[in-house]
């Protein structure tokens, strides 16, 4: 059988077997005689349980050619003029995109996409590439007529693959050039067609040769990680016939030293106060506790609205835990909140004059 792209397991079956079909889709002929002596292929598509992801191991890549005969426009239907007016406007609201945004787009097709961000957000720092572009929508300006091969020093707030990654055999090179172009701040932009949709709908009109793979969420998430990139967000598309995929960096951090110093500057913050309690008492909490080693010396009680806990002494460390009542005649200086959700809450109801310290550092008035 054969070794899945993604996840690299061999336990493989065949999805489904398309016979006769051309090379590329959306490619049309002048004549009869033309359109009927064209190549065709059959393929076996094949199926991976590991990562639930669908490909075609026998895609001709080097016979695909993307040039201006390649027509897959849509544009003439106003619903879905509408589909794209909606998505453009769900990827500036989700990318808080501006006029200053820095914008690209690989595999722009006629670049309607593009020029609906150039319109929207009046910008003119917008870049698409694509080879079978043909001056459409008055983008020629910002489009170039190739594909997106090298790296590129310049970084980008946005990144949109609109019907690309589906169509690559090899994507490594392209997702290696991607993450050279994005920062930690970078929002990665994917619309595929959704694997699902085609499994519960047995929609084989979906499933030609050009497309060399099918996509579940699993697939995604298991192929992004490969190159350092989380999901952020995910959700359904035209009816659900596509997937829509936000992704960002993920955290470029040195575990051992930022966690450590992080506890190292909470350690110092309470060895500077004397009468000291925690406020939540929850895995939170407990593992604070444990992990800084702070026993009734350093923290004296655990606070707690749960009466049930009330009463009852901390693990490993100690503390008694008292109700806010008692805190407030135990009178602290400081109170240590282990979930910062509650904070706000925590404040309005403890009635003395304490500081109040949320893990991330910082110190808030009462």
């Amino acid at each position: 059988m054969y070794k899945c792209p993604i996840c690299l397991s061999h336990e493989t079956q065949k999805f489904f077997g398309l016979k006769n079909s051309p090379l590329l889709q959306n490619v049309l002929f002048d004549t009869e005689n033309e359109a009927k002596a064209i190549e065709r292929v059959d393929v076996n598509f094949m199926y991976c349980s590991s990562c639930h992801f669908v490909f075609n191991p026998q895609f001709h890549e080097s016979k695909i050619d993307y040039t201006e005969k390649y027509n897959n426009n849509q544009m003439a239907s106003k619903k879905y003029r509408q589909y794209i007016n909606e998505l453009t406007d769900k990827v500036i609201r989700e990318c808080k995109l501006n006029s200053k945004s820095r914008i690209l787009e690989i595999g722009c097709g006629n670049g309607y996409f593009l020029y609906q961000l150039h319109k929207k957000l009046n910008n003119k720092n917008l870049v698409g590439y694509d080879p079978a572009y043909n001056d459409q929508y008055g983008m020629s300006g910002f489009i170039n007529k190739s594909y997106f091969k090298t790296k590129t020093e310049e970084m980008f707030d946005v990144i949109i693959l609109r019907h690309v990654l589906e169509g690559l055999l090899n994507f490594d090179d392209i997702l290696v050039t991607i993450t050279s172009a994005m920062s930690g701040n970078t929002q990665l932009f994917i619309e595929t067609p959704n694997l699902d949709y085609i499994i519960a709908n047995q929609d084989i009109s979906l499933m030609y040769h050009e497309v060399a793979r099918y996509y579940s969420v699993r697939a995604i998430q298991c192929l992004l990680s490969k190159y350092d990139l989380s999901l952020q967000q995910v959700f359904l598309l035209f009816n659900g016939n596509n997937l829509g995929v936000f992704a960002s960096k993920c955290p470029d951090v040195s575990i051992d030293h930022n966690i450590a110093a992080e506890l190292e500057k909470l350690k110092k913050i309470v060895s500077q106060y004397r009468r000291v309690v925690i406020w939540g008492i929850s895995g939170r909490a407990i593992s604070l506790l444990t992990h800084s080693s702070w026993d009734k010396e350093q923290v004296q009680f655990g606070i707690d609205i749960d009466k049930d806990k009330q009463g009852k002494y901390i693990p490993v460390t100690g503390q008694l835990i008292i109700s806010p009542e008692q805190a407030v005649s135990f009178k602290p200086d400081l109170i240590i909140i282990a979930n910062a959700n509650y904070l706000e809450e925590i404040r309005s109801d403890f009635h003395f004059e304490s500081k109040f310290l949320t893990l991330d550092g910082i110190i808030h008035e009462g």
